[in-house]
């Protein structure tokens, strides 16, 4: 396997353009307070639903 990568001089570039990181951000931290205090009693995978 050693002397495969070693003969071997292809480089491959890493992909570009797409998304990095987690790709849910809460933007409204506002109307998500309101949302969590109108549902105060429901579970956070009830919340999720909606």
């Amino acid at each position: 396997m050693e002397k495969i990568i070693r003969s071997s001089k292809k480089y491959v570039k890493a992909r570009t353009g797409y998304q990095k990181g987690h790709g849910r951000v809460i933007k409204d931290t506002e109307k998500l307070k309101e949302f969590v205090e109108a549902n105060y009693d429901k579970t956070t995978r009830e919340l999720a639903r909606n």
